[in-house]
């Protein structure tokens, strides 16, 4: 299950329900991150045109079998593999 919202109602500090194995993608924050919080795997894309606490602009590709965090030029910045 892939738990997507934009905003301040849920995030890493008021987590939704989900499942081993879940994802939660997040934004609003505008500070990029990729991570495990507990079972669940928390991302934050972060922005492209305003990014906050010295992140850099990027955007995240999420597919089947992975996910990738990628700058404005392409450089990938994060990889991660999607149990």
């Amino acid at each position: 299950l892939v738990f997507l919202t934009h905003g301040h109602k849920w995030g890493p500090q008021n987590m939704p329900k989900l499942k081993k194995g879940d994802i939660l993608f997040n934004g609003h924050t505008h500070v990029s991150k990729i991570e495990k919080i507990g079972d669940v795997l928390y991302i934050n894309p972060g922005s492209v045109s305003i990014p906050k606490e010295n992140t850099p602009r990027g955007y995240i590709i999420l597919n089947e079998t992975e996910i990738t965090h990628k700058d404005l030029d392409g450089n990938i910045l994060e990889s991660e593999a999607v149990c």
